[in-house]
């Protein structure tokens, strides 16, 4: 779904897309704007709010002004004059009712202290720096000490296994192998 329909701008499988034809243009649609615009083509003036609504979507760049234009030119060609004899009934005024007001409280500044404000922000900002320093350390500390201590076990393994022959018994071991499978 990595195409996107030339009207409204969706997201569309490769495969809806299809080519729509009119106004002299060619445009790739999917099939709800297809519809909707051979709709419209044919009879613009029950169409229209489709046309008005499709024409304010956001169609992120995938709209070229030529369609643009033609959807404009489709939307208002045949607009529906509202008849001159129809009797035009202006609104009824609303009455206005006395509403007490009780006073206004004075408006507080937004910042009660700006001298105050810098002061904090470096405080913070100090406060900040020394906990990252303090986590650095950590980090360091334990990177170190993630490689020291399996070196440190692993020699004081060594020396245990040295000390109590036990690799003396497996060299003795391939040893007499060695000279079994030579005497053979």
């Amino acid at each position: 779904m990595d195409e996107r329909c030339a009207l409204c701008g969706n997201r569309t499988a490769q495969m809806d897309l299809d080519i729509v034809s009119f106004e002299g243009l060619e445009i790739q649609a999917c099939p709800y704007c297809r519809k909707q615009l051979e709709q419209a083509v044919k009879n613009p003036a029950q169409n229209s709010d489709w046309l008005q609504n499709i024409l304010q979507v956001d169609t992120k760049g995938v709209r070229t002004d030529e369609v643009t234009a033609a959807l404009t030119r489709i939307c208002y060609q045949n607009d529906i004059p509202r008849p001159q004899n129809t009797p035009t009934v202006p609104p009824a005024p609303i009455p206005v009712q006395a509403v007490p007001t009780a006073p206004v409280p004075k408006a507080t500044p937004a910042v009660p202290n700006a001298s105050a404000q810098p002061a904090d922000l470096e405080a913070r900002v100090a406060a900040l720096e020394k906990k990252l320093q303090k986590l650095q350390r950590r980090m360091l500390l334990s990177k170190v000490l993630g490689f020291v201590i399996p070196a440190v076990v692993a020699c004081i393994l060594a020396i245990v296994l040295v000390r109590s022959e036990f690799f003396q018994n497996i060299l003795d071991y391939y040893s007499q192998l060695g000279e079994l499978a030579n005497s053979m």
